[in-house]
This record gives C-alpha cells, structure tokens and sequence, in this order.
C-alpha cells in the first residue's frame, strides 16, 4: 500500500471510533480504501483522480462528521462516494464486485419473458410452461455470461 492509502486507512481506524457499526456497514466505509488504492495508481495521468483522490481523504478525516451530522452532510458523503465510482466506471471501465453478473442477470431475466411471451403469443405454444422454460435458460445463460464478464475484469484488475 501506498502512503495516502495509509493515511486514509489510519484516517478512517480514528473515525470509525465515533461512528456506530450499523452505520458504518450502512455507509460502506469500507469501500473508501478500495476506492482510494485504484484511484491512487491512475492519479499520476488523470486530473478527475486526483481531483477524487484528495475529496476522499478529505472525507475520511471526517467520516464521522459527515455521517453523523445532518442528512445534507449524509448526501454530500454519498455524492463524493458516487462520484468517485463514477469517474472510475465511466474513464477507466473500473467495475463493482459482481456488476455484470447483476446486471446480466436481470437482462436474461428480461430476455426470457419476452421470448416467452412473444413464443406462446405467436405460435400456439403452452403459455405458463413455455414462459418458465424460456425465462430460466434466458436467466441462466445470461448471468454466467456476466460471471465471465466479472472475472475478466477481475484479472485485469478493473474492480473494486
């Protein structure tokens, strides 16, 4: 690790003391670090990580303030937390844990009702067997497709 990784991380130990567990598991504190160490190795050739990079050391001196005060110190924790996610995702192509496999996920599950639908609509087939066949092949099919899709980005190192 790095020393701002460090910092933040001896930032967020000292936090974490005046911050209730429920909301620290509510708030995904622990996402701060992660988010952090892969903004730390794109932040020597990219503005919007060092832009992000000193937002959440700034946040993780105060955590504490920020989720303990008022909902507009709340919003303004989860929007520096989205943005750098944001930034990550869209510039760099850096994913959550599982993020294809959900979104596959509902697309197969999308793709199977409609195909479903539409083939006992159209040719005469049983409707609740043929909704049920189509919808779990379309599920299954397309969340392994997405599990691939998560463990290519993971070996590439483009996840949290």
């Amino acid at each position: 690790m790095s020393e701002i990784t460090d910092l933040v991380y001896a930032n967020l130990k000292s936090a974490a003391e005046k911050v209730h567990a429920s909301d620290q598991r509510f708030y995904n504190i622990a996402v701060i670090p992660q988010l952090t160490g892969k903004l730390e190795t794109t932040a020597s050739t990219c503005e919007g990580c060092k832009k992000n990079l000193k937002n959440l050391l700034i946040l993780s001196g105060k955590v504490d303030f920020y989720i303990n005060d008022s909902t507009n110190s709340r919003k303004q924790y989860e929007q520096i937390i989205l943005d750098a996610k944001k930034h990550l995702k869209g510039t760099h192509n850096i994913t959550e844990q599982n993020y294809y496999t959900s979104l596959y996920t509902i697309l197969g599950l999308v793709a199977g009702l409609a195909i479903g639908i539409l083939s006992a609509t159209f040719m005469n087939f049983p409707v609740f067997e043929v909704i049920i066949i189509s919808t779990t092949v379309f599920l299954i099919g397309f969340r392994l497709r997405g599990s691939t899709k998560d463990r290519i980005q993971k070996k590439r190192d483009k996840q949290l």
